[in-house]
């Protein structure tokens, strides 16, 4: 055989090698996400079905009262905490305003959502199926996330191919269509693969859910006749058929008649049959259910749920800490991880995060919110500007400037002057001191910025460490507050 006839048969050998791989690659791909699809559907069905034959789902759990507090009150609690943008950036300001992801996560998501809306659908579906799905679009020209669309979790189906990546093969109605892990943001709940979140309705509480929705159903058809019957009738002798039947449609006509007397015959009584709910213990039984829903399977305190039999004053406080330490925080920590990871180009990983703003719980407990920036501004690592920013409030002038943490225990001292604009026309300016309630006065914040300028133009009775009390108004040249033309806001020492 020729040279050329041996390497051309070579070459077309190695196309079709690589044509085979290339197609076999794609059959694995298929194959493995068909055959993963038949066991989650198999799965799917046997999980459904309880021992008490009620078919429980993601969507039939949410009829049971207490599935529905829980994702509730936590998607809810969530989806309302604001969410920020930080740089790692020493000596500035980290929040970051105008970056796209900031802009994406606290203004609009989605042509079709709001950041609360987007919120909420997204840990819905964490909550109950166990993955939250979110395909990104990006803006062509910019390569910048444009959208965030969440998907539906049943309409999504993460998979490893054999290069070792991960895809997501999304059907819905307008096809098929597969998507790398760039195009997705997919946080999953707990799992013991590390790809796919596994549903604690399917997986975890399925029999919890199936009890409490039984209960339901019994106490509906108990109060609507079905449970029991109203009254019993009885007689002093057998009844033939006639007499039986006579006697049960006379009852059956004059029962569907309301307010009209009862008429029997042949000697019969009609007796109450009364059976209390609470004798057959279905309402503790009720209540225990949910209980261990709401506890067991999504980690709640029972007075977030709705239970508050146990709900003390006195502990009140407690369970809501329980609430934001063991309950939402895990939720928040994984959602900022895989935000981290998915939403921020490789170059800014690592520079720019994102956080949860825990602090907006307390957004409805006003006395709370307050005396937490009290005791910031006391221990001087708050401004006044900064808590006036978090109260949507304008900022003051020389309200930039940290408070000096005291020593021992005081109160603030603020001096206010007004600007001077020409020094040399004004002989003295008054100072006003608030809240100085030392009864001894040594070396505190008047004393401090006196020495900072010009200590020898201060009172004389402000240089003796020994005087017991500062007057509320202070008169000292202006000539010693040329380098000091706003307000400064210092603390005892």
């Amino acid at each position: 055989m020729p040279a050329d006839t041996t390497r051309t048969v070579s070459a077309s050998c190695k196309e079709l090698a690589i044509m085979i791989k290339r197609l076999w690659d794609k059959y694995i791909m298929r194959s493995s996400s068909v055959m993963q699809q038949l066991i989650d559907a198999r799965r799917s069905l046997m999980n459904g079905a309880t021992a008490v034959n009620i078919q429980v789902n993601e969507q039939t759990a949410m009829k049971y009262s207490a599935v529905f507090a829980s994702v509730r009150i936590i998607a809810e609690t969530k989806a309302s905490l604001p969410i920020d943008v930080y740089e790692r950036q020493p000596g500035k300001d980290p929040e970051v305003r105008d970056h796209p992801v900031a802009r994406l996560l606290q203004v609009e998501p989605g042509e079709d959502y709001t950041p609360m809306v987007w919120g909420e659908v997204r840990q819905a579906h964490l909550c109950l199926w166990g993955n939250s799905y979110t395909e990104l679009e990006f803006e062509g020209r910019t390569a910048e996330i444009a959208r965030a669309i969440p998907r539906m979790p049943w309409q999504v189906q993460p998979f490893r191919a054999r290069d070792g990546r991960i895809y997501y093969r999304i059907t819905d109605e307008n096809g098929t269509r597969t998507l790398d892990r760039s195009q997705m943001l997919h946080v999953p709940a707990f799992s013991l693969n590390g790809i796919e979140g596994m549903s604690v309705i399917r997986h975890f509480i399925g029999e919890s859910v199936g009890l409490g929705l039984a209960a339901d159903k019994f106490v509906a058809s108990f109060f609507n006749g079905g449970g029991k019957p109203s009254i019993v009738i009885e007689v002093p002798q057998m009844l033939d058929d006639q007499g039986y039947n006579r006697l049960r449609d006379g009852i059956e006509d004059q029962m569907s008649r309301p307010h009209k007397p009862l008429l029997l015959e042949h000697g019969a009584a009609a007796k109450n049959w009364t059976m209390p709910l609470g004798d057959a213990q279905l309402l503790e039984s009720r209540k225990f259910q949910g209980e261990e829903v709401a506890a067991r399977g999504f980690r709640l305190p029972p007075h977030v749920a709705g239970y508050l039999d146990n709900a003390k004053f006195n502990n009140i406080g407690a369970q809501d800490i329980y609430f934001e330490k063991h309950t939402m925080r895990p939720h928040l920590i994984r959602d900022e991880q895989h935000m981290n990871k998915t939403l921020f180009k490789p170059s800014e990983r690592g520079r720019f995060y994102v956080k949860y703003n825990s602090d907006g719980i307390l957004r409805g407990d006003i006395k709370t919110r307050y005396e937490a920036y009290r005791l910031a501004l006391v221990a001087g690592w708050r401004t006044i500007n900064e808590v006036r920013g978090l109260e949507d409030l304008e900022p003051l002038a020389g309200g930039e400037e940290l408070p000096r943490p005291a020593a021992s225990g005081g109160k603030m001292i603020r001096l206010t002057s007004r600007r001077i604009r020409s020094p040399k026309k004004v002989k003295t300016i008054s100072v006003s001191i608030r809240d100085c309630s030392r009864s001894q006065h040594r070396r505190c914040g008047a004393c401090s910025i006196g020495r900072r300028l010009h200590s020898s133009d201060w009172p004389i009775s402000l240089k003796n460490s020994a005087v017991r009390s500062i007057p509320s108004t202070i008169n000292m040249p202006a000539s010693s507050l040329k380098s000091w033309d706003h307000s400064a806001v210092l603390r005892n020492h």
